[in-house]
Order: structure tokens, then sequence, then C-alpha cells
């Protein structure tokens, strides 16, 4: 952490964003830097239109949102550019007989802005220059009086009534070509430092439905997290990498191999094989990976045969993501039409947020196979819940 700039978390921000909305003298612009992957943009595109809706009284579809990288821009696409305007006789009288003046044309973020305002199913919009530490010096200085409240211009065009300026970026420690923002834009905003933590994001890893037993392991092992850009060049750990991660395993559990083919490493079989592992790898780094499919391999779950060989007394494991493991490698396993339809009744008993992915699957399996289904409880299933089936298969 950078030392000079006091830290939040996104449970903090989210409070700090509410009491920025009821100051007397309206919103101040708030600069959110840190490390890459910890969810800045995130922030301020999902959780801010939220505490914004619900402090102005509409709806959070109604805060539409403008996101623009100052260090992808030109000066022109921000700030608009100079062109000849004819004088009319009045100016002439004070400014001489000059028939031309240059002068701006509007701001291209304004009219944006402007734009989005003048639409019915607005009634806030959040300008959010983002990355804006990796921007050169002419497109910073743009910035600048947007970022005062005082001011709220881009160019010579003031900002509509309704706007809500944020802005993020990384550091110069961060390896991403960040350089440090100047101090009158410092001076102008609320800054802040984004730091991890790991219980509101176990919550929104939770609320987004992402893959339980990725949710299980940050919970209960030691993670490495990478709270800051490591010093050797090499992927690292962070929220981002963590959902990427996430989805690189539900691949894997959602192909037929998962729970069939297994490895083994110093004694451990291992569930997950090396080359799924070092995919995984390539996003949050070999210790996090290791520690994922170790984790996997040590998951306390019954075995495939003693599912198909009683369903329903088989031992249900308490934890979504280890019933999910449970009921995959059963499927995987499954080489008949009978285990198919055991491994299905063993599903029935699984939470009802796996039941229909997983019964889906199910059925999706004994299709390919060609087995006949002879079940009442997989055709009482095929009947409640067709309608969903080709979402699921697409």
């Amino acid at each position: 952490m950078t030392s000079h700039i006091p830290t939040t978390t996104i449970p903090n921000l989210e409070k700090q964003v509410r009491l920025n909305l009821k100051r007397a003298n309206g919103w101040q612009p708030i600069y959110v830097q840190g490390a890459p992957g910890l969810a800045k943009t995130y922030f301020w595109r999902n959780n801010a239109p939220e505490i914004i809706a619900d402090e102005i009284g509409c709806k959070p579809e109604e805060v539409g949102v403008i996101l623009i990288n100052p260090a992808v821009q030109d000066g022109v696409s921000i700030g608009g550019v100079t062109i000849p305007f004819a004088t009319t006789e009045e100016e002439r009288e004070i400014l001489g007989d000059h028939k031309l003046i240059t002068g701006f044309t509007l701001s291209p973020v304004v009219a944006a802005a402007k734009r989005m305002m003048a639409l019915p199913q607005y009634r806030a919009v959040i300008l959010l220059w983002d990355e804006l530490a990796q921007a050169r010096d002419s497109e910073l200085k743009i910035c600048i009086p947007s970022c005062d409240r005082s001011e709220g211009t881009i160019g010579s065009d003031s900002l509509p009534d309704g706007v809500y300026v944020a802005a993020t970026g990384n550091r110069s420690i961060d390896k991403s070509g960040a350089g440090r923002i100047f101090a009158m834009l410092r001076n102008r905003m609320v800054s802040f430092e984004m730091a991890f933590d790991l219980s509101s994001f176990l919550t929104f890893w939770g609320k987004q439905g992402w893959n339980p037993i990725m949710q299980t392991w940050m919970e209960s092992a030691d993670i490495p997290w990478d709270e800051a850009v490591p010093s050797e060049d090499r992927p690292f750990c962070t929220p981002r990498s963590m959902e990427h991660a996430g989805e690189i395993l539900d691949t894997y559990m959602a192909d037929v191999d998962f729970g069939a083919v297994t490895e083994q490493d110093n004694g451990d079989v291992m569930f997950v094989p090396s080359w799924v592992r070092d995919m995984i790898a390539g996003v949050v780094g070999k210790e996090a990976a290791t520690s994922l499919v170790r984790f996997i391999s040590k998951m306390d779950c019954p075995d495939p045969s003693e599912i198909f060989a009683d369903p329903q007394g088989a031992d249900m494991p308490d934890g979504m993501g280890s019933q999910m493991f449970a009921c995959n490698r059963a499927l995987a396993n499954a080489e008949t039409a009978d285990q198919a339809e055991a491994a299905f009744a063993y599903i029935l008993r699984a939470l009802p947020e796996l039941r229909i992915t997983l019964g889906a699957k199910v059925l999706n399996l004994m299709t390919a196979n060609r087995w006949t289904n002879t079940s009442d409880e997989t055709n009482a299933f095929i009947v409640k819940y067709s309608d969903m089936f080709p979402i699921l298969r697409s």
C-alpha cells in the first residue's frame, strides 16, 4: 500500500460514496487508485449506480455510465478542437476588423453526457476517467477542470447537472505504465487506495453464482493473494484473475472427462490434470493453481461406486462445492444408463442451485450415449424443467 494515501475497501467505498452524495456543497469527484484486478472500475460501473439511484430516488438502470480512458485518447477527442469562427458585426466593433476568430468545438465528452442526460431513461450519469494515471500530461491537464466541483468543465463547456465524476488508476509501482497524477488534481479530489477485502469478495462471488468449489477453496485455504504487483514477471492472484480461473474450472468440470481422468502427484490422486492446472496457473499463478487442484483432490466426497450402488444412502456433503464435485465425478464415471440414473437420483438430493444444471447434464449424457430413460424421477424432471434445457445447452 502507498502509506500516504488512505485505504478503502468495496464495503467502505460504498459508504463513502453515499456520504459524498449527501454533502451540502455537492458531489466531490473521487479518485480510487490501486493494483490491477481489485475491481476499481467494476465498482463504478456496478456498485456506484445502485448507491446513486438509492440516494436520488430512481432505479439503478436510470444511472448511466460513461467510461473514458484518457490514456488511449488524444486531447481533441476529450476537449474538442479549435476551429475558426466568423465574427459578427457587433464583435468586430469590439475586436477590430477581424472576420475570423478561433474557438473550441463542443467537447465530445460533454456532448455524450448531454445526450445521455437528455434521454428519458436516465436520471444521472457517472463520468469515469478510467486508468487516469496512464494518461499523457496533455490529456491529464484537460481532465483537471472536470474533477474540480467548483468548475465541472471540459474545454470551455460545462458538464450538465446530474453528472458525477470519478476516476481510477494504477500506481507507478504497478508496472502498468502509470505515473503520479498531478498534485493539483489530487488536491481537487477525494483520494483512496483500494485494498482487497476477502469477505466482501466471497459474498460477491456467491451472488454471481460462480464456481462453488472455488468459493469453498477461497474460504478454507490459505490463498496466496497478490495484493500488489509481484516483483517477478508472472501471472498473479487477484479477484479479476480468480474470476477467470473459476470460468476455466467450470468449463473443464462440464467436460465428460472431469472426475474420470486422474493423475498421480506425489501419491495423491489429482482430479484436475496438469494441463488444466497449468491453464489456471496462467491466470492466477503457479502457487494458487497448485493449491486449488490439491484442495480438489482432498475433497471428502463419496466414491462414484458408492453413489451407483445406493444413490439415496450415499453420503451427501454439506457444502455446495463438495456437492458439485461429488455429482460431477459420479456423472463422469457413469458407463451405463443405470449408473446415469443413479447419479441423477443422487443429484436430486443436492442443493436446489445445482439440480437443474446437473440434471440437464445427465440428460445430455444419456442422449449422447443413446441410453433409454426408465426413471419416473427423471421423467418428472424433464416435464418440469424442459423449457430451460435450450438455455442450459446454449
